[in-house]
């Protein structure tokens, strides 16, 4: 059989941030992923969080701004909450993020 009876698996591309505030830098990677990759996730990090001087805007305001910032329909963004000391937990959360927004 050819390789063009099975069409290939798309490139999925997945950047974490917690975007506090968006930068030039992070649509810079944006974009990159986007140019090399079929779909690109972002995930924000830090959802639920309550604001402080540490984390000016909350979730909602920081998905707000990726999605103005970066309209492309091939690009998906999603908050994923902390696990504080649970990197494995936190480890398993974006992994069940990922394979959901597959």
């Amino acid at each position: 059989m050819s390789s063009e009876a099975f069409p290939a698996a798309p490139r999925i591309a997945v950047c974490i941030g917690r975007f506090q505030p968006v930068t030039r830098r992070h649509l810079f990677l944006i974009e990159a992923a986007l140019a090399a990759y079929d779909r690109v996730i972002v995930l924000c990090a830090g959802a639920a969080q309550p604001r402080d001087p540490a984390n000016a805007w909350s979730s909602a305001q920081r998905l707000a701004m990726l999605a103005a910032c970066v309209p492309d329909p091939r690009c998906r963004v999603l908050e994923v909450a902390d696990c504080w000391y649970e990197d494995g937990r936190w480890a398993a959360r974006v992994e069940a993020l990922v394979a959901d927004a597959c």
